[in-house]
């Protein structure tokens, strides 16, 4: 008998499907709804776990917050333990482990997969400790792709768990304690400022650092107050606006006289045009970061509901697995994906047979950079089967991208034209596309705005009809769009691709932030948070130590080093980090509590 584990109900319903040509029977067992079915004469069951089968937690007698020093949690390596949480699968793993020859770890295709699988193979393992291992490796959920998986099982990918393995204790470790620590000393000493439990981690913090550290910054921006100079003008009959070449100025009074000037100036000279071709590649394929800040900019939904969007797709065979950092084609099968692109039921089927007549070899215009050795970068693969408008409408916009790695690159005319009136430079500046390339299937993503100049060669006269100057402000750094955070979070090495969107989610929940006209704002209570860890433990609030854990999770994920050894790393690190709070929070209680009053005793 065959032993299959997978992360969710729908991947064994797919391998059912596909292996079995839906001949499944369903039936419970302890609570789970296994699955069995015959393949080439060999029992199959399959057993679909809800997403982690464990979880980490303080051991028994370490629960209580004021009896418990927080940092006995760092100094203990046995204060974090991990617990089974969901007993029925451990129930099921049990009675079926005797009676298998082969398990199969079918658990989502990435890291965090990776270690769902290996907690439940260890169960597995310690009832029947000499059973063979082996890992399905599913890059989409396509029937003939799943059945082509399945005939080239792998060696499960351990170094990969290893790396989610240590970064749960680490972040369970720092969590309890941080939270803990920072709670206390807000219920200890700064009554008026926090109440409640304040909800520390690295990660989490780390951005919550970056957004508070910009909205700071928006907060006490003072406004710059600057002059342009503008003319309005005609040149062969069209009308067009110079801008001074001088803009932008500094001085009302030096705008005015410039104005006042050319007062009696009603003719300008065209000095000389410039112009040139500018060639605009496609962008690049995508990985989980593009495509959370593509699904999130155009759809205008929280990059969670990106994922989950994403997610539904895969599971539908609509699109490849959706966490990979690969942006880079290599084996992918592109003229399979453009014929069914290219099929009557697709809505994107005249880009795809122009690609196919075009490109008879179906070669990339443009391919990415990296491959991280997971999967192949996100692409369609096949039609979504759901009517949800939603998830049709992201279907499209990764098809969109997809498709446009075969087109040529956007040919753009950039102009100048630089004007003398009354012996001050002006000029006006345009465009136009002359090629629109990968735009014809991506233009309404990528939006071009065609704004050509009018003819006009050196020599020509302009005529002036109205000269004059505008008053501006000078603008704070935007706020952060929630697509944005993703890109933020990824170049500062906080999170990783499949935790990113839950990091933000969990910075709304408790309401550190809210997002209204699509940016992100700190809240008061966030504000006071961010405030307070950057007055008691800056080290830790910035993202140069969570950078730091997750360069050290990449070895462990190479196999470079050992998860224990990482975590013991780690925890040495983190100690002098929290003997630095220490430190910090002694100040603080003795300023806090010289400016309290006491409290009644009664």
């Amino acid at each position: 008998m065959i032993l299959v584990i997978t992360e969710k109900s729908r991947i064994a319903q797919i391998l059912c499907a596909s292996l079995a040509h839906g001949s499944c029977r369903s039936r419970p067992l302890h609570g789970v709804q296994v699955r069995e079915f015959t393949e080439r004469g060999e029992p199959i069951i399959v057993v679909p776990l809800e997403g982690h089968i464990t979880e980490m937690d303080v051991k028994d007698g370490y629960s209580d917050w004021r009896s418990v020093d927080p940092i006995v949690l760092v100094q203990d390596p046995t204060a974090i333990q991990k617990y089974y949480k969901s007993m029925k699968h451990v129930s099921a793993l049990r009675e079926l482990a005797p009676r298998a020859r082969l398990v199969v770890v079918a658990t989502d295709a990435d890291e965090e997969g990776c270690a769902i699988g290996a907690d439940a193979l260890k169960v597995v393992q310690k009832y029947n400790p000499g059973i063979q291992v082996k890992r399905l490796w599913l890059s989409t959920t396509e029937p003939g792709d799943v059945r082509d998986a399945w005939s080239r099982l792998i060696e499960p990918k351990y170094t990969w768990a290893n790396a989610v393995e240590a970064r749960r204790r680490i972040d369970a470790m720092i969590g309890f304690s941080a939270t803990r620590e920072l709670t206390l000393l807000a219920e200890d000493a700064m009554r008026s400022r926090l109440r409640g439990v304040l909800s520390v981690g690295r990660v989490q913090t780390a951005l919550l650092t970056l957004l508070y550290r910009r909205e700071r910054e928006i907060q006490s921006f003072v406004p710059k107050p600057y002059w342009s100079i503008y003319a309005d003008a005609t040149v062969n009959g069209e009308s067009l606006r110079l801008s001074y070449e001088g803009n932008p100025l500094w001085s009302q009074e030096e705008a005015a006289g410039i104005v006042k000037g050319l007062g009696g100036v009603t003719r300008g000279r065209v000095s000389r045009v410039e112009s040139k071709e500018r060639s605009v590649p496609p962008p690049p394929p995508l990985n989980t970061t593009r495509m959370l800040r593509l699904l999130s900019s155009q759809l205008h939904v929280a990059p969670s509901r990106a994922m989950a969007m994403a997610e539904e797709l895969y599971l539908e065979a609509a699109i490849t697995y959706p966490r990979t950092d690969t942006d880079r084609f290599t084996t992918f099968n592109h003229r399979r994906v453009m014929e069914i692109l290219a099929g009557e039921r697709s809505q994107l089927s005249a880009f795809a047979r122009e690609v196919l007549e075009r490109n008879p070899s179906v070669h990339l215009t443009r391919n990415g950079s990296r491959n991280a050795g997971d999967h192949e970068p996100i692409a369609p693969v096949g039609l979504p089967k759901s009517s949800d408008e939603g998830l049709r409408k992201a279907w499209e916009l990764i098809a969109r991208r997809y498709l446009a790695l075969f087109y040529p690159p956007a040919v753009v005319s950039e102009s100048v034209m630089h004007v003398d009136v009354g012996g001050r430079p002006f000029k006006a500046e345009g465009g136009s596309l002359l090629n629109p390339g990968f735009l014809k299937v991506y233009g309404s993503v990528e939006r071009f705005q065609d704004n050509p100049l009018p003819k006009a060669a050196e020599g020509d006269e302009v005529i002036i009809s109205k000269i004059y100057y505008r008053k501006s402000l000078t603008k704070p750094p935007p706020r952060y769009t929630e697509a944005e955070l993703v890109t933020l979070m990824e170049e500062n090495g906080i999170g990783t691709k499949s935790s990113r969107p839950e990091i933000i989610s969990i910075l709304k929940e408790r309401k550190y932030i809210s997002v209204s006209g699509g940016r992100v704002y700190v809240t008061e209570l966030g504000s006071k948070l961010a405030g307070l860890l950057e007055e008691v433990w800056g080290d830790f609030a910035t993202p140069t130590f969570t950078k730091h854990v997750e360069d050290l999770m990449e070895r462990v994920k190479s196999g470079a080093s050992s998860w224990e050894g990482a975590l013991e790393e780690v925890r040495a690190k983190y100690m002098e980090l929290f003997t630095k709070l220490r430190e910090n929070k002694g100040r603080i209680l003795a300023t806090d509590g010289a400016d309290e009053k006491p409290r009644d005793a009664s």
